[in-house]
């Protein structure tokens, strides 16, 4: 079977080195070679916002496709239970569309060679390659039904699918795409459920750069929004496509179901309206305004999306921090007044600490504490390190609950907040 597809200039390097590489394990099986041949060469537009911004070339070549082949039966498709959904993965045979219907009929509960119906797990359909007769044969029986050694992996030797080659965004295959491609879009709104999902589940948001052992939030988050049947699309191998099986399980589906239930919607839709609103001219900020005003995500685009979540959570702690530091201010002047006399030492009772600031001094280090007292007055000490500020660190900041015997330095007014300056602190015995 045949196949035209094109293949930007670009990627055909890594075209032939897949060809060459399908080859080498065509030959290990004894299945026939895959060979292609150019049909033209054409140069294409490349957009960006709908307009045209460059020039590129391309190649469109033709496969010819072989057809997996072992004692005389052709695979026309492979039938897969996963729970009470059936995968199924068809090649490229004629027969495989007049079949169709009873290839959606077969279940791996049946099968043509030894007669039984048990339970089964994946089940091939088969042609006759003399007698076009199709069967149904269970993979546990599918060895005696050929008489051959090892079916399975000659199938999956040509499990090889010219479409992976392709994309229908040029754009897409420059950057990179070379197997996905960036034409495939998800809603802005739906894939940040997933990635606020995923990020709840790990704690953490994943950067794609990040050697933590574990899968990036952008991979999961793809491989949440394509499903099981598409992960295992193509991979014939039994013990890949187990593992595949269990990580789904384990890391992927949790992602899917937490979306259903509805949880994440108005948090994704606050995710959206922030980067809308965003501001700044670098690169980040200019996709997430181009994500947020088209409402949607490629896989170009997938990592700035996954990006948003701590972007958003970051200005979301800071605008928190800075409306709670508003109404501190706003709490303390009601009850803020100047303490006692300059040059008068006495007893105060240190209720919280607003501000630490420690830096490098002339003669060592230089404190700045700002300090509130039992009244609701706001208590500043600027000094060196002592026993005052060594029982301060020792303090829980919102409840320190010390007594000091301290001078008034000076009745200060710093940016319109009435402040009482101390010297000479010490803690009360």
């Amino acid at each position: 079977m045949s196949k035209q597809v094109f293949i930007a200039a670009a990627n055909y390097a890594k075209a032939t080195d897949r060809v060459a590489t399908f080859n080498r394990k065509a030959a290990k099986f004894g299945q026939d070679l895959l060979d292609h041949e150019f049909r033209a060469v054409t140069v294409f537009d490349v957009n960006h916002n709908g307009r045209p911004i460059r020039k590129a070339a391309g190649h469109v070549l033709e496969f010819n496709n072989p057809l997996p082949r072992v004692a005389g039966h052709t695979l026309i498709a492979t039938v897969e239970r996963e729970g009470s959904v059936l995968l199924i993965e068809t090649t490229r045979d004629r027969f495989a569309v007049e079949y169709v219907e009873q290839i959606k009929a077969a279940t791996p509960d049946r099968c043509d060679h030894c007669h039984t119906t048990r339970a089964r797990n994946i089940a091939y359909v088969l042609r006759n390659d003399s007698t076009d007769a199709v069967v149904v044969v269970g993979s546990s029986c599918v060895r005696d039904f050929l008489r051959s050694g090892n079916p399975e992996a000659a199938f999956a030797a040509c499990a090889f699918d010219p479409d992976s080659f392709a994309s229908a965004d040029p754009l897409d295959m420059l950057s990179g795409g070379f197997c996905r491609g960036g034409s495939v879009e998800f809603t802005a709104r739906h894939f940040l459920q997933h990635a606020l999902a995923a990020v709840d589940l790990d704690g953490r948001y994943i950067p794609a750069n990040c050697d933590s052992g574990k899968d990036s939030t952008k991979s999961r988050v793809i491989d949440a929004l394509q499903g099981l049947a598409s992960l295992l699309q193509g991979v014939r191998c039994r013990d890949t496509r187990a593992a595949i099986k269990e990580r789904y399980a384990r890391e992927i589906k949790p992602i899917a179901d937490a979306v259903e239930t509805g949880a994440y919607a108005d948090q994704a839709a606050a995710v959206l309206d922030w980067g809308r609103a965003i501001k700044g001219e670098n690169t980040f900020a200019e996709m997430v305004r181009r994500i947020a005003e088209a409402n949607e995500v490629t896989y170009r685009t997938a990592g700035f999306a996954c990006g948003m979540i701590p972007g958003y959570a970051k200005d979301q702690t800071f605008n928190e921090k800075r409306e709670a530091e508003k109404q501190a201010v706003v709490d303390i002047a009601a009850t803020n007044a100047h303490i006692g006399q300059p040059g008068e030492r006495r007893d105060l009772q240190i209720a919280r600490i607003i501000k630490r600031i420690e830096m490098d001094g002339n003669y060592g280090p230089f404190i700045i504490l700002k300090m509130i007292d039992d009244a609701g007055r706001v208590v500043v000490f600027k000094g060196g390190r002592n026993a005052f500020t060594a029982a301060l660190a020792d303090c829980n900041p919102d409840a320190v609950g010390l007594t000091v015997k301290a001078t008034i330095k000076s009745h200060d007014t710093y940016e319109g907040e009435i402040q009482t300056v101390i010297n000479r602190p010490a803690v009360a015995a």
